[in-house]
């Protein structure tokens, strides 16, 4: 990553050299460990823009609980207090804030919105989804053609779902992955879906019915699943598990063979490229501005690749 900054950061370095920035950086304070390695991403290439421009670019971390109002309250706050950009974590999508960000803009205060919460910002980035539902559908293909998947998403109570019904469906699965490519995914495919707080608590109240399944696969669509840490009881019957999205703990999980393969986000990639854009847009006239959209690739992290995996972690925390 640090090699694709350098090729440009001479470039935005001279057209950024006349004038210090502060940017700020808004997000959820519960999802301390992506916001982390996003808001390192930010604050170490622009360390690396300011060295080259010999001004100071300084990113801020403003922490927000995990509602729309506080979020609003504090980018007009972050616009008040002279910031000259912020980069946004959006907890939800929300009209209201995709308003505030384009009534600052109109004031000349950008903002970058990573993730997919929020689409509002002049730069946007995220991870392109299509090449996140592509490895999920290739992963998917090994399962044998008899075998069951079981799909588990996030959700304070226990309850299972009908997972073709496409409204409830996209209100699961968020912005990752749309129903239509999820559908695609597992076509073919005999689906069951529940929600639960931890797998650990539904395995347990479920230990019986999980016992009776024969050829079967899971599939988690969120880290926070497993986050208690407590194993996956191994089953000879159970062909391979999935975790869509990452974080640090899947390390646990990865290098004791209990998952297969994590499917996650480039946290630290999406703070590189929001800061590196916000600062090149900021250095052009407001005529000459335009939409930044990029899409990351997905992380696919295995067994076998999962050192690297811990790697990336360490120095994204740091």
């Amino acid at each position: 990553m640090k090699s694709t900054v350098a090729i440009v950061v001479f470039a935005i370095g001279l057209a950024f050299d006349c004038f210090a920035q502060k940017i700020a950086f808004i997000g959820d304070r519960a999802l301390w460990q992506a916001n982390s390695a996003i808001f390192n991403g930010a604050k170490n290439t622009a360390a690396e823009l300011s060295k080259a421009g010999g001004k100071g670019i300084e990113v801020v971390y403003l922490p927000t609980p995990a509602n729309e109002a506080e979020q609003i309250r504090e980018l007009g706050r972050a616009y008040l207090d002279g910031f000259s950009a912020a980069i946004i974590v959006a907890v939800e999508k929300s009209e209201l804030l995709d308003a505030k960000i384009s009534e600052l803009a109109r004031s000349g205060f950008l903002s970058a919105t990573v993730g997919g919460g929020s689409r509002a910002g002049l730069v946007c980035v995220g991870t392109d989804s299509k090449k996140l539902a592509a490895a999920l559908k290739e992963f998917v293909a090994k399962a044998s053609q008899k075998a069951e998947i079981f799909c588990y998403f996030s959700g304070e109570k226990e309850r299972k779902f009908d997972i073709t019904d496409s409204s409830e469906l996209s209100g699961k699965l968020g912005w990752r992955i749309g129903p239509e490519a999820f559908k695609d995914a597992f076509s073919g495919r005999r689906l069951s879906a529940f929600e639960c707080r931890f797998y650990s608590e539904f395995a347990a109240k479920n230990s019986v019915e999980i016992l009776r399944r024969d050829n079967y696969c899971e599939v988690f669509f969120n880290p926070s699943l497993l986050s208690d840490l407590r194993p996956i009881k191994p089953d000879g019957d159970r062909e391979f598990i999935i975790c869509v999205g990452a974080l640090p703990i899947m390390e646990y999980y990865l290098q004791t063979s209990q998952i297969d393969c994590c499917i996650s986000d480039d946290f630290y990639g999406w703070g590189v490229y929001s800061l590196r854009a916000l600062v090149e847009e900021l250095s052009k006239p407001a005529s000459k501005r335009a939409k930044f959209y990029k899409s990351l690739p997905p992380i696919i992290t295995t067994k076998e690749n999962s050192a690297g995996f811990s790697r990336d972690w360490k120095n994204w925390l740091k």
